[in-house]
């Protein structure tokens, strides 16, 4: 069984010195923070979330890593379990909460930082819970921190469920979700477009062509059968395909 993590603590107001803050308590941050310890430097690792892990634990429900375990593990701690097995998203979680309590490494949690500039011969940085000065920084936010929706979003019909990947979880949330969706997507493709094919996984015989999911079926393009797709699906650079798709 994990052992809890230790409560966020909270810094005073006042502003704190160190030597290094590393902000971002996620697999680099605490990668950043073992190698600083190993190297006998002080370091304190700033994470916005409630606990060690939880960026991992806020996405979708079947996210898992792309490499197996043996190869997922960070620095000086083995990923638990069969060493083959692709991990999911909450077994990664709970390896960073155990990570950065066998390691012990001193993350303060509940610091989300919002502004870092020179200042006294380090930086100064501000975040939701107090301020700090350090000689050096390590910035390890990782990409993608703020979801984007393009705002031709806002101009489709309010009919179009939309839903940005932070937000999403499981097929659950999408109305109609399921296999009885993929039959009408199917029908529906060929008589909207070509992008609407494809977007809805609907086969045809483009540049780069799917494999139909029956035997015999045509095109929803061309109307060009299977059997005369075999050579664009063989040589991708070969356009079956008589749309101007």
């Amino acid at each position: 069984m994990e052992r809890p993590h230790p409560p966020a603590e909270r810094p005073e107001r006042s502003e704190r010195r160190d030597e290094v803050i590393v902000v971002g308590g996620g697999q680099a941050g605490l990668v950043a923070g073992y190698y600083l310890r190993q190297a006998g430097i002080p370091a304190r690792i700033l994470d916005a979330e409630q606990q060690v892990g939880d960026a991992w634990r806020h996405r979708w429900d079947s996210l898992s890593v792309f490499t197996v375990a043996r190869y997922s593990a960070l620095p000086g701690l083995a990923f638990p379990g069969d060493p083959d097995h692709f991990p999911g998203k909450d077994e990664v979680a709970d390896y960073l909460q155990r990570y950065a309590q066998d390691r012990q490494l001193a993350v303060r949690l509940d610091s989300r930082a919002t502004s870092l500039r020179p200042a006294d011969g380090g930086y100064r940085l501000d975040t939701n819970s107090g301020s700090y000065h350090a000689r050096q920084v390590i910035v390890a936010t990782g990409a993608y921190q703020r979801p984007y929706t393009p705002p031709i979003a806002a101009g489709l019909d309010t009919g179009v469920f939309q839903t940005h990947s932070a937000h999403y979880r499981n097929p659950g949330q999408i109305p109609a979700s399921g296999s009885s969706a993929a039959p009408s997507l199917r029908t529906a493709a060929p008589s909207v477009s070509p992008t609407a094919a494809r977007s809805a996984r609907t086969p045809w015989c483009g540049p780069r062509a799917f494999v139909p999911t029956t035997r015999g079926s045509s095109c929803p393009v061309c109307s060009t059968s299977a059997t005369a797709r075999s050579t664009a699906v063989a040589s991708p650079r070969t356009r079956a395909c008589t749309s101007s798709a």
